[in-house]
C-alpha cells in the first residue's frame, strides 16, 4: 500500500479481474442465493461465469518471473507487502469456489492452477524477507525500526527498493497477516513451505512478531502516528494481527502437512494473552474510525464491536465481510447496496473499487457550509488494489459459491464465540532438600522431595526451557538464533507438561529460578 499520495501497488497483476457494471453472475442461469436457500450446492457453471467475467481469471496475473505482483504503478516496479497478501487471499478464495463446484476436468485445472498461483507468490513474498534474515536476527534483539523487515520489495529482483529510514517499514501487522495468511492456506491443504530453512525463518518471524504487542510501529497505513509525522505508536490494530497470527500458527500444527515434528512452529501462550492484555485496554476507546474497522477483521476477540457513523469505499468492504461472517443478511445487503452506488465501470465494463473520492478545491467552501451538496471525483488509485481484492471475495460469499467456514479452515472466526470450561488451578509443592521436607512435615504439610519423584519426571528450571527455545528456529545457512534468552518464559509456558524423549518435563516458574534471581540489595 502506498503513503497516501503514491498509489498502491502489489503482486504481479497487470490487469482487473473484476465483476462488469450491469448484472451479477448470478443474474444469468441458476442464481446462486436461489440454490443455497433451495439446499443445493452452487454450480461450477456459475463460478466460471464469475471467473470469466474478471478479464480472463487472476491466474494469468503471477509475473513471468514468478516474483512479487505489482498493480496501479507498473513503472514504479514495487511491490508491496501486505497488498501482495490481500491479492493472494483473493486468489485463494477462486480456488476454493473451483474446488468446491467442479464440474468438469477445466474447472479442476483451473482450480489446481489458482492454488499454484497462490504457492508461488507466498513463496516469492517469502524469498523477499529471507534476503533480509540479518534484520529478523537484529530485531529479535533490539526492536529498531532501521532492523525491520521491509514493507515492500522489487517486483524484479525480489531485493528492496529504499533505504532502512526512507519509508516506514516497521509494519508488524502486515509480517503477521503474511504468517496469518500461511497459516489458513498451509491449513486448507496447499503447501507454501519446502525446506528446513524456510521452516526456520517462519520460526524465527514468530519470535519477530511476539513483542508487538510492545512495540510502536508505523502501523497499517505506514504513517505512524495521527498527526502524520511518522512518529511511532502502538496500534491496536497491528497487536491484534499479531495475536490472530500467533493463534493461527499455533494451530495449524505442521508447515508440511505430514505431521513432521521438525516442521511445527511453537509458539508460547503467554506471548498472545499479552497481546489480549493490551487490546483489551485499548480498544475501543482510543481508536478511530478506520482503525475500529481493521480491528474488527485483525482481531478476531474484537469482530461483534458495533460501529456507526462509519463510511467509505475501503470502510464498506470490511463491514460486509464481518456481516456476512456474523450472518448479518440485512447489514450485508446494506453494504453490498452501498458499495454499488460507489462502484466504477473500466472501459471494458469491470466494477472497480476506487482508493476515494474527493472534493476539489473549487467546490470546497460549498461542500463546508452543506455537507454532501458538491460532486465527488475519482482519486489515487483505481482500482484500490486492497480493497478490491476483498470486494472480489465479497462477491463469492454473497453470491453464495463460499462460505465463511471454507474461507477459515483453522475455525479463528469462532475464537470470540468459544465457551471455555471453568479454569482449574492445580499447584504441585516440592521440598527441594531434605531439611525443607523436615520442616514442612514439622507444620502439618506432607510433600515429596525433589529426588523422590518418578524417573519418569524431570523437575527443571525455567532457564532450561529459555535455553531449548533458543535452539528452536536455529539456521546456519541463514545465520539465525532461536528465541533470545532475554526473554521472559512466562508462567502460561511453565505450567504445561512436556515431553522430550521418553521423560516428561516439568519446570518451575521462572520467578523461582536462581539463575535469574538479581537482588536489589
Amino acid at each position: 500500500m502506498g503513503n497516501g499520495s503514491t498509489p498502491s501497488a502489489s503482486v504481479t497483476l497487470t490487469v482487473s479481474p473484476f465483476l462488469p457494471l450491469g448484472t451479477r453472475p448470478s443474474e444469468e442461469g441458476d442464481r446462486a442465493s436461489n440454490l443455497l436457500a433451495d439446499g443445493r450446492i452452487p454450480s461450477g457453471r456459475g463460478v466460471r461465469q464469475l471467473e470469466s467475467q474478471r478479464a480472463g481469471g487472476w491466474s494469468r496475473f503471477h509475473a513471468e518471473d514468478e516474483g512479487p505482483c505489482q498493480l496501479d504503478t507498473p513503472s514504479l516496479g514495487h511491490a508491496w507487502v501486505r497488498d501482495n497478501v490481500y491479492v493472494i487471499h483473493a486468489l485463494w478464495a477462486l480456488y476454493r469456489a473451483y474446488t468446491k463446484c467442479a464440474e468438469f476436468d477445466e474447472d479442476l485445472n483451473k482450480a489446481n492452477e489458482l492454488g499454484l498461483t497462490c504457492v508461488k507468490m507466498m513463496q516469492s513474498l517469502l524469498e523477499c524477507m529471507m534476503l533480509q534474515a540479518e534484520k529478523v536476527e537484529m530485531f529479535k534483539k533490539f526492536q529498531r525500526p532501521v532492523d525491520a523487515l521491509h514493507a515492500k520489495y522489487s517486483v524484479s529482483t525480489k531485493g528492496t527498493v529504499c533505504g532502512d529510514n526512507e519509508w516506514g517499514h516497521l509494519q508488524i501487522d502486515a509480517t503477521s497477516l503474511f504468517l496469518l495468511t500461511l497459516a489458513q492456506i498451509t491449513a486448507s491443504g496447499l503447501q507454501v513451505v519446502r525446506n528446513f530453512d524456510e521452516v526456520a525463518f517462519i520460526q524465527n518471524l514468530i519470535y519477530y512478531i511476539e513483542t508487538g504487542y510492545r512495540t510502536p510501529d508505523f502501523g497499517i497505513w505506514e504513517r505512524g502516528d495521527k498527526t502524520n509525522q511518522g512518529i511511532r505508536e502502538l496500534n491496536a490494530s497491528s497487536i491484534g494481527m499479531v495475536k490472530a497470527a500467533l493463534q493461527a500458527m499455533n494451530d495449524v500444527g505442521d508447515l508440511f502437512g505430514d505431521g513432521s515434528r521438525r516442521s511445527a512452529i511453537h509458539v508460547l501462550p503467554d506471548q498472545i494473552e499479552q497481546c489480549s492484555a493490551v487490546l483489551n485496554s485499548m480498544l475501543p476507546g482510543s481508536l478511530s474510525a478506520r482503525t475500529r474497522i481493521v480491528c474488527i477483521i485483525t482481531s478476531p476477540n474484537y469482530n461483534s464491536l458495533r460501529i456507526s457513523n462509519v463510511n467509505g469505499l475501503f470502510s464498506y468492504v470490511f463491514l460486509m465481510l464481518d456481516a456476512m461472517y456474523n450472518k448479518n443478511t440485512e447489514e450485508a445487503e446494506e453494504y453490498w447496496q452501498r458499495l454499488d452506488n460507489v462502484i466504477v465501470s473500466s472501459g471494458k465494463g469491470f466494477r472497480l473499487i476506487p482508493e476515494l473520492y474527493k472534493v476539489e478545491r473549487e467546490h470546497v467552501a460549498g461542500e463546508k457550509s452543506e455537507r454532501g451538496s458538491q460532486p465527488r471525483v475519482l482519486d489515487g488509485a483505481t482500482p484500490y488494489l486492497w480493497a478490491q481484492s476483498l470486494y472480489v471475495i465479497c462477491c463469492l460469499l454473497y453470491e453464495g459459491f463460499l462460505s465463511p467456514a471454507e474461507l477459515d479452515p483453522l475455525s479463528r472466526r469462532m475464537s470470540s464465540q468459544e465457551k471455555r470450561p471453568p479454569c482449574e488451578v492445580q499447584v504441585t509443592i516440592l521440598a527441594q532438600t531434605k531439611e525443607v521436607q523436615q520442616e514442612l512435615l514439622a507444620n502439618g504439610i506432607s510433600v515429596q522431595c525433589v529426588d523422590e519423584v518418578d524417573p519418569v519426571f524431570t523437575i527443571l528450571p525455567a532457564s532450561f526451557l529459555a535455553e531449548i527455545h533458543a535452539r528452536i528456529g536455529q539456521s546456519k545457512k541463514l545465520n539465525l538464533s532461536g528465541r533470545p534468552l532475554d526473554r521472559d518464559v512466562g508462567l502460561l509456558s511453565t505450567s504445561r507438561l512436556y515431553q522430550i524423549g521418553n521423560k516428561f518435563v516439568i519446570f518451575t516458574p521462572q520467578f523461582m529460578d536462581s539463575r535469574t534471581i538479581v537482588s536489589d540489595v
